[in-house]
C-alpha cells in the first residue's frame, strides 16, 4: 500500500544521506507500483476468473480429458479459479458492505465476526492471583481479618510473547511452500519432456509415415505447453515466496518489512496474470485444444464443409440372372 517514507525511516542504520536518499526513492518508486497494482487487482481477478471458467469448460470436454497433461491442467485451472474468485468476492464484500441497506450482507459479517470473536477471546483466562484481597484499615464495616480471593484476566502467552516468532514462522514456511514447487517444477518438466520424448519414438516405431509425421507434431506442441506453463509458474510463485521468506527473516525492521510487502504486491499480479493466460497458451501451442474449441462454438451450418466424393458403382447382369423364376 501507499506509504510516505522519510529520512527518519531509514536513519537509525548508519546509512550516509545519499544512500538514505536512494532507499527514499526506491521505497516511494515501489510503493506507487504498489498502490496502482491494488487499485487494478480486482479487476484483473474478474478476468482471471472469466478466462478460467472458459478454460476449464475446455480442459473438460471428453476429447480433452483423455490426455494426462490436460488432466493435470484441470486440477491447475481449478485452483486457480478458486483463487481468482477469492479475490473478486472479497472486493465484492467490500463494495457491498458500504451500503447501509445491505442487510443480508451485514448480518452475515456480524455472525462471522462474532465467531472470530469467540477464537480470539479464547486467549484469555480467569486466574487467582495469590494475594488475597483486604480490605482498608478505614474500611471499618469488614469483619476482623476479613480477606477475599483476588482474580484477574490473563493472557496466553503464546498470543503474546510469541506472537512475533509465530508470524515470522509463519511467513518463512509459506514462502518456503511456494520456493519449493518452483525448484521442483523444471525437474519435473525435464523428467515429463523425457518420457514425451520416449513415447514418441515408441510411436514412431509403429506408426505409418503419415501418422508419424502427425504425432511428432502433436508431441512437439505438448512439450512447448509444459515448457511455457512452467516458466510462467516460476515467475509467478517463485517471486511471491522469495518476498514471503525475506519478510519472515527481517520483521525486526519495519521499515525494509513495508517495502517487501509493497514488492509482494507487485509480484501478485504475476499469478493473475499467469492464471488468466493458461487459456491463451493453450490456444496459440494446442492444435487439440483448437479443435475442441472450434467443435464446442462453432456451430454445424458455420463449419466448413469437405467436398464429398459421389462414387458410381456399374453392375453388368447377365441373361441368366434375368430369367423370370418358375
Amino acid at each position: 500500500m501507499s506509504f510516505n517514507y522519510t529520512d527518519a525511516d531509514f536513519g537509525g542504520f548508519g546509512f550516509t544521506e545519499s544512500t538514505i536518499n536512494t532507499w527514499i526513492a526506491i521505497a516511494d518508486f515501489i510503493s506507487s507500483i504498489s498502490m496502482t497494482v491494488v487499485t487494478y487487482e480486482f479487476y484483473l481477478a474478474c478476468g482471471g476468473v472469466v478466462a478460467n471458467v472458459f478454460h476449464l469448460l475446455i480442459l473438460l470436454q471428453k476429447s480433452m480429458r483423455s490426455n494426462s497433461v490436460n488432466v493435470v491442467m484441470i486440477g491447475i485451472a481449478a485452483c486457480d479459479l478458486f483463487s481468482m474468485g477469492f479475490t473478486v468476492f472479497s472486493n465484492l464484500l467490500v463494495l457491498v458492505n458500504s451500503d447501509p441497506e445491505c442487510v443480508t450482507i451485514t448480518l452475515i459479517t456480524w455472525i462471522l465476526s462474532t465467531l472470530w470473536s469467540m477464537f480470539y477471546f479464547l486467549r484469555l483466562s480467569v486466574t487467582d492471583v495469590g494475594i488475597p484481597w483486604e480490605p482498608a484499615p478505614a474500611c471499618t464495616a469488614f469483619p476482623l481479618n476479613y480477606t477475599e480471593h483476588q482474580y484477574d484476566f490473563t493472557i496466553d502467552q503464546t498470543y503474546m510473547s510469541d506472537a512475533v516468532f509465530i508470524i515470522k514462522v509463519y511467513l518463512i514456511i509459506d514462502g518456503i511452500l511456494k520456493i519449493i514447487p518452483t525448484i521442483m517444477f523444471p525437474i519435473l518438466t525435464f523428467l515429463l519432456i523425457r518420457e514425451l520424448k520416449a513415447a514418441q519414438s515408441s510411436r514412431q516405431k509403429i506408426s505409418a509415415a503419415v501418422q508419424r509425421k502427425e504425432e511428432s507434431t502433436r508431441s512437439d506442441h505438448t512439450t512447448s505447453l509444459v515448457i511455457l506453463m512452467t516458466v510462467t509458474f516460476m515467475t509467478a510463485e517463485g517471486l511471491l515466496g522469495i518476498c514471503y521468506v525475506v519478510q519472515g527473516l527481517i520483521t525486526s525492521y519495519p521499515i525494509f518489512v513495508q517495502i517487501v510487502t509493497d514488492l509482494s504486491y507487485i509480484f501478485g499480479i504475476f499469478v493473475a496474470l499467469n492464471s488468466s493466460t493458461h487459456c491463451l497458451i493453450c490456444l496459440t501451442v494446442s492444435s487439440q485444444y483448437r479443435r475442441t474449441v472450434k467443435s464446442l462454438f462453432l456451430c454445424e451450418s458455420c463449419k466448413p464443409r469437405k467436398a464429398s466424393k459421389v462414387i458410381i458403382v456399374s453392375a453388368k447382369a447377365s441373361v441368366s440372372s434375368m430369367a423370370p423364376v418358375t
